[in-house]
């Protein structure tokens, strides 16, 4: 798993089409946050067969980049492009519902963008050394 934090002022979407077959995706929602974090989740093949110790991890970083940011709000995204092999989508969606859930007890406002939907989107990123953190889990 990979995970690419973003320190936002302000982080906007839309949603679009399904990217994936057989996908129903709310098209034309819109979403807007302010000082938030935004998270994109690349999950990898091999993260079913370490889906506990790779839930942990990502929910430790995600809650220590909170911390640091002082930030009240996180985005979950999941973005299959941070590694050029990517798990099967049923995988992803899978241990990312499970990291949104688990987040939910631990952070007050937690949100997690439409899964297999392509989004069109605006980050106003701020210019702090902490606003931009990759992790490779």
């Amino acid at each position: 798993m990979r995970l690419l934090m973003f320190h936002c002022k302000e982080f906007w979407y839309t949603v679009g089409r399904p990217g994936l077959r057989n996908r129903e995706c709310p098209e034309g929602e819109e979403k807007i946050y302010h000082n938030c974090a935004v998270i994109f989740i690349h999950v990898e093949p091999g993260d079913i067969e370490r889906e506990s110790r790779v839930i942990r991890k990502a929910i430790n970083n995600v809650t220590w980049y909170a911390r640091k940011t002082g930030v009240e709000t996180i985005v979950l995204h999941s973005f299959a492009h941070l590694s050029e092999e990517k798990a099967d989508p049923e995988v992803g969606e899978k241990l990312l519902n499970i990291i949104f859930e688990k987040l939910k007890r631990k952070i007050n406002s937690v949100e997690l963008t439409p899964f297999g939907c392509f989004l069109e989107f605006r980050m106003h990123v701020f210019a702090t050394p902490i606003s931009r953190v990759f992790k490779a889990l």
